[in-house]
């Protein structure tokens, strides 16, 4: 597409938000960054502005891979030496492309920022939460929310469900919908149970458990921990779960969410059928 225009130069993400919104602006992407909008639009933005976070992606393992360091920069795990040469590259494509200037020493402080977040990104043991947000060993509340979703990575569509019962099993209130723009079966299984939660604040139900059988999901949830394609609709999750007067999250197998299952396959197939 060739470098910004003067009119777009200094623009931000937030530039690409409808006003006064965390919904994105369709028009002004599409006519700024037209071959880029299937990506902006499968971003989730968090509905509350939650700030951005830098999130280290993790090996192959599941861990986020480490090294070894001198400690007098206060790094107990990492190479600075490896952080100051990115940060060294990192400069010099401001020079190139932003005509900006670091000097020495602000090159060393962003490494050093740097590697302290890439420090504290590190999986720690996490210590037992208590407040609203139960354990998932604890037994469920008043209502329990079971919601599934469907997705279709080519036309990147979820079909989502969830189903409000009684302890006794009764049925209490149930509803359905479709995401557009969707990454991943994960993302898709945010959405669901995140629009489960708006729908129990609409309804009043304060004191609450919700099921997925989404292990991944439920246990960022668990342990506040952060996910980079979840880490708006996580926020939103956090925000919600502070309107409850109780709730807790729980991971089930799939047959315990099977009803939800089946009406969001179905959900999705009459949009894929009929777009």
């Amino acid at each position: 597409m060739g470098p910004a225009t003067e009119q777009t130069k200094d623009d931000l993400v937030k530039s690409l938000f409808q006003e006064n919104s965390r919904i994105w602006d369709k028009e002004k992407i599409e006519a700024t960054l037209p071959s880029a909008a299937p990506q902006i639009y499968g971003i989730k933005p968090s509905k509350e502005g939650a700030p951005d976070k830098r999130i280290w992606l993790k090996h192959s393992s599941g861990r986020v891979q480490q090294a070894s360091c001198l400690p007098p920069v206060g790094l107990k795990t990492c190479n600075i030496a490896a952080w100051i040469v990115w940060t060294i590259w990192i400069a010099r494509n401001h020079k190139i492309f932003r005509e900006k200037v670091f000097s020495e020493q602000e090159v060393i402080t962003k490494a050093l920022v740097a590697a302290k977040e890439w420090e504290a990104a590190q999986i720690q043991p996490k210590a037992t939460k208590t407040g609203r947000v139960k354990r998932m060993e604890e037994q469920r509340l008043d209502i329990v929310c079971k919601s599934d979703a469907a997705w279709n990575a080519e036309k990147m569509a979820a079909g989502a469900a969830w189903f409000f019962i009684t302890q006794s099993g009764g049925q209490v209130r149930s509803d359905s919908e479709i995401f557009t723009h969707v990454k991943s079966p994960l993302v898709a299984e945010g959405l669901a149970m995140l629009t489960a939660m708006e729908h129990a604040l609409l309804w009043d139900y304060k004191q609450i458990s919700f099921e997925s059988d989404s292990k991944i999901l439920v246990t960022a949830i668990q342990e506040g921990s952060n996910i980079s394609d979840l880490h708006g609709i996580l926020s939103n999750n956090r925000t919600l779960s502070e309107c409850f007067s109780s709730v807790s999250f729980h991971w089930v197998n799939r047959s315990s969410v099977m009803a939800a299952d089946m009406v969001a396959k179905q959900t999705l197939k009459a949009f894929v059928t009929n777009p």
